[in-house]
């Protein structure tokens, strides 16, 4: 049974996050390879790569819940190890590229840069999840940029559908307060412009808004919460 690599292709700071999500996603040599068990009970190149795209998908779902700023990135060529040092390559194809800047945080007594706090197990858990449960497949699916108010208001749906509102509150993933302002600035052009739900206001806008990139982090703290409740 041949033994899988499929290299990823992106901008390497995306491709770092992916790596330190324990996704199976690992930097080696000056390359970011994807390894994965399923993968490894496969024996033909093309059923690879079918599966290492829905993977990536996922993967790149992922990316964004833990980071806003995350740029997806592709699946590049599949090479596969029979043991016997044959190995099968099929040319990699792009499926998408990014680009994208993020400042680092400096320590200012050592000037290098702080790495970032362990990741949650959430991620590896929800790769695994999203194969076999379709609403965690949507409400990644909705998170994929460009983030747009629908798109929110759809995963908070999805989540919704298996935990109200009331139920939300008592596990103390958000309060009554926060779901009327997420509810009442989504649908509120005043603060949001174009990006509200509604062109027109339908009542009184809200006193206290939150912007869209508030909604975003009010999204993604729930999914991770719904995740973790898995």
């Amino acid at each position: 049974m041949p033994s899988w690599r499929v290299n990823l292709s992106g901008d390497s700071r995306n491709l770092k996050t992916l790596a330190g999500l324990d996704v199976g996603v690992s930097e080696e040599g000056s390359a970011f390879v994807l390894r994965r068990p399923e993968l490894d009970t496969l024996t033909d190149v093309q059923m690879v790569r079918s599966q290492a795209v829905e993977l990536v998908d996922a993967l790149n779902d992922l990316g964004w819940v833990a980071d806003p700023d995350f740029v997806p990135v592709g699946v590049g060529s599949v090479i596969g190890d029979d043991g016997s040092q044959t190995i099968t390559v099929s040319a990699g194809e792009l499926l998408m590229l990014g680009e994208h800047l993020k400042a680092e945080i400096i320590d200012a007594a050592t000037g290098q840069p702080i790495p970032p706090p362990p990741p949650p197990l959430i991620y590896a858990k929800a790769l695994g999840i999203a194969p076999k449960d379709e609403a965690v497949r949507r409400a990644l699916h909705f998170l994929v940029p460009p983030v747009t108010a629908l798109n929110l208001w759809k995963v908070f749906e999805v989540i919704r559908d298996q935990f109200d509102e009331d139920e939300m509150i008592r596990r103390q993933w958000t309060t009554k307060t926060e779901i009327r302002r997420f509810r009442h600035s989504l649908n509120s052009p005043d603060p949001l412009g174009d990006e509200a739900r509604h062109g027109v206001e339908i009542s009184q806008p809200p006193s206290d808004p939150m912007s869209l990139p508030e909604c975003q982090v009010f999204v993604r703290r729930l999914v991770t919460k719904w995740l973790e409740s898995k």
